[in-house]
């Protein structure tokens, strides 16, 4: 009974969000974003604390190609950023 209850609650959570446009707009860009195989790359090797050169290295291009990627996976609202003193 309970994987019936709980298919019951994901379609309820799908529903709500199908009501509102602005979620599904945003959901879309996202999904854009993530599509790029080398932001795909970045998402599968990245980690909650990832420095640039573990990713560099993982990936396999320069550092300022990350960056760019990285920025635009913070803009579609994929990836977070906290600031810990010069440290983001």
């Amino acid at each position: 009974k309970r994987p019936i209850v709980r298919a019951a609650r994901n379609v309820e959570a799908g529903i709500n969000l199908i009501d509102k446009q602005e979620h599904i707009e945003q959901a879309a860009r996202a999904l854009k974003a993530i599509s790029h195989p080398l932001r795909l790359k970045i998402l599968c090797v990245i980690g909650p604390v990832s420095l640039l050169q573990e990713i560099v290295d993982a990936v396999g291009t320069s550092q300022s190609n990350i960056s760019q990627h990285l920025a635009i996976l913070r803009e579609k609202g994929v990836l977070m950023t906290r600031k810990d003193a010069n440290r983001v």
